[in-house]
């Protein structure tokens, strides 16, 4: 420090403009030449002023004005200067003003150039050389440099603060401006971001009072998305745009504001959507690049019922509103296989050439107030349409192609609301046939509002109805995990406590502890104990008793009667007396017998 000030010192007087030249002499105020430097110590150095025991005023030296001890290093801007001049440069082109520091040891072990010794010293002091105007400057590291106006300045820093901003370990660039500027260099300009891996975030964040309200980039994935928050602590998922297809995914509620006139038509090749003010009401509309425009969601004025209904193989009877149709009608034949092959229903076919139309179209006349725009007037149409990507497709009977599940099954627990992932429930259809089994949907499309209300996890598949919830109490887990992956699901939760496992169409992963291993799969079923009838111990036991005791019965009045009747067959009611006894055994042995069998069948648990 103390050198650094007597070099301060020395060149300041040494600069014509801070001593001029005196009218009186002639001569500089300050003759540099003949300066001295005041004072050195005789005292032998380190000794004084480390030895306080011998000399008291030792503390004093490091404050105060001796030499001794200070002279001995050289400056940082002296030696990169001298190591200039070896290399032949002229001193003229050197500028060390931007160098600050003193070596207090430096050591060339072995021959090298001056660019060498002048390198190693940059790498331990901060500093860095740049050219401009035809000289050499030497800058320390950011924090020595005020202004760079060289037309070529390369400036290399750990951490820079711009503008009187601190920067920090983490913060590694810190500005304070009202504005920053980014201009291209004679063509386009780019700016980089980039992140270690898919799970980190390369994102700009919108704060207020450093608390985020907004992230818009890569969060946490590869999809751009943009997410806002309350508080700084809470994030609601704005727009996401998939990386493999660039679809815009919003999840919550789109609000538009309602337009008091339609705007502008849209290029060629494209549609514009927008919401309408209609009498007071928002209107969802369509405007095509003609300028035509039309509502989305018409809004009958006249009580009017219009039905469409089948009558033969090609005639489709309609009353209220006529018909028309593009493509081939055709009525397939009714069955009685479900109820929908057991309703009377046409089928349209485009034409045999890729992209053609099947179509059917009805048209009212709804609402007349007048023929100005604005007033409301207008005729409604209503239009199926389908488009086929190949020759002669057909239009379906019913968009709803998994006969093992129905739309109530998949729909929204919370809201009714659907969402159909063609490829899960294919998947989930095949999974169906593959086990031969019914599979109870404990939970299909969720909502974002019942997700939330569920407690679901904020990036749920459910919500993008690619996830099922299938119950367990008719399946194995371990066949139904194995072919739920024979069918492609890739995501599997198991709860077996709840008694569900959770798959989706992935990435492949698993959550939760698995069932517990079964023995078996199911109870196994018993033969039964009997096939006919009449091989059953309780009906023989039981019928021989009925028979006797009937015959018991018969013989008595048997008897009975042939006391009545002639003498010559008096002597046959003896031995009718014993068969009614033997009848009676008989009985009392089927009772038994099926008492016996009742037992034993409640002991064999066959009952």
């Amino acid at each position: 420090m103390g050198l650094g000030e007597f070099e301060a010192t020395y060149l300041f007087w040494a600069a014509p403009a801070n001593n001029p030249i005196s009218a009186m002499t002639s001569t500089r105020m300050v003759h540099v030449p003949e300066c001295a430097a005041w004072t050195w110590d005789a005292r032998p150095y380190p000794f004084f002023p480390e030895l306080t025991d011998v000399w008291t005023d030792g503390p004093n030296w490091r404050l105060g004005h001796w030499l001794t001890g200070r002279l001995g290093a050289v400056s940082l801007a002296a030696l990169v200067r001298h190591l200039c001049l070896r290399a032949g440069m002229p001193e003229e082109r050197i500028d060390v003003s931007g160098l600050w520091g003193a070596v207090e040891g430096y050591v060339i072990s072995a021959l090298e150039a001056p660019r060498a010794s002048i390198s190693t010293l940059a790498r331990h002091f901060g500093f860095d050389a740049v050219e401009s105007e035809g000289r050499i400057r030497f800058l320390t590291f950011a924090n020595a440099v005020t202004q760079v106006g060289m037309p070529q300045a390369n400036l290399t820093a750990q951490l820079l603060g711009l503008g009187g901003a601190t920067a920090d370990s983490y913060n590694r660039l810190s500005i304070n401006a009202p504005a920053m500027l980014f201009n291209n260099a004679g063509a386009g300009i780019k700016a980089t971001f980039n992140k270690n891996a898919p799970a980190n975030d390369a994102a700009f964040a919108f704060k207020t009072g450093f608390s985020a309200r907004a992230l818009i980039g890569l969060l946490g994935n590869d999809d751009f998305s943009f997410k806002v928050s309350p508080n700084g602590s809470t994030f609601f998922d704005a727009i996401r745009i998939d990386r493999n297809s660039g679809r815009v995914e919003l999840p919550e509620p789109l609000h538009m504001p309602s337009l008091p006139a339609a705007p502008d038509p849209p290029p060629a090749g494209k549609l514009a959507v927008y919401a309408r003010d209609r009498a007071g009401a928002g209107w969802l509309d369509v405007q095509r690049p003609s300028g035509r425009f039309f509502p989305l969601q018409p809004h009958f004025g006249v009580n009017r019922i219009a039905t469409w209904a089948p009558s033969t193989s090609t005639t489709v009877n309609t009353n209220g509103m006529p018909r028309t149709a593009v493509g081939t009608v055709a009525k397939p034949t009714l069955a009685t296989t479900n109820l929908s092959t057991s309703m009377r229903r046409w089928r349209v076919t485009s034409a045999a050439t890729a992209d053609a139309v099947a179509e059917e179209r009805s048209a009212g006349w709804v609402c007349w107030r007048g023929n100005a725009d604005g007033l409301g007037g207008w005729n409604y149409v209503n239009r199926l349409s389908l488009t086929t990507l190949q020759a002669n497709g057909m239009g379906p009977e019913s968009a709803w192609r998994w006969p093992s599940f129905s739309p109530a099954e998949i729909a929204c627990r919370g809201t009714g609301a659907i969402k159909i992932n063609t490829e899960a429930m294919d998947k989930l259809q095949s999974l169906s046939n593959r086990l031969g089994k019914p599979l109870i949907v404990r939970s299909a499309y969720r909502s974002h509002s019942h997700n939330r209300a569920v407690g679901g996890a904020p990036a749920s598949k459910h919500m993008l109805g690619t996830a099922f919830d299938i119950a367990m109490s008719n399946h194995d887990p371990a066949t139904f995990a194995d072919a739920a992956r024979a069918v492609g699901f890739l995501g599997f939760g198991f709860y077996p406590r709840s008694g569900f496992m959770h798959i989706d169409l992935g990435p492949a992963r698993e959550w939760g502890q698995r069932f517990p291993v079964r023995v078996s799969a199911f109870a196994e079923e018993m033969p039964p104990a009997r096939e006919v009838l009449a091989q059953s111990r309780t009906m023989q036991g039981g019928g021989a008793a009925g028979v006797a005791t009937l015959g018991a019965a018969g013989v008595e009045v048997a008897q009975d009667v042939l006391a009545e009747t002639q003498g010559a067959i008096l002597p046959l009611v003896p031995y009718l007396d014993t068969l009614r006894w033997v009848l009676i055994a008989v009985a009392l042995v089927g009772i038994a017998v099926t008492v016996y069998a009742r037992l034993d069948d409640w002991k064999r648990g066959q009952r």
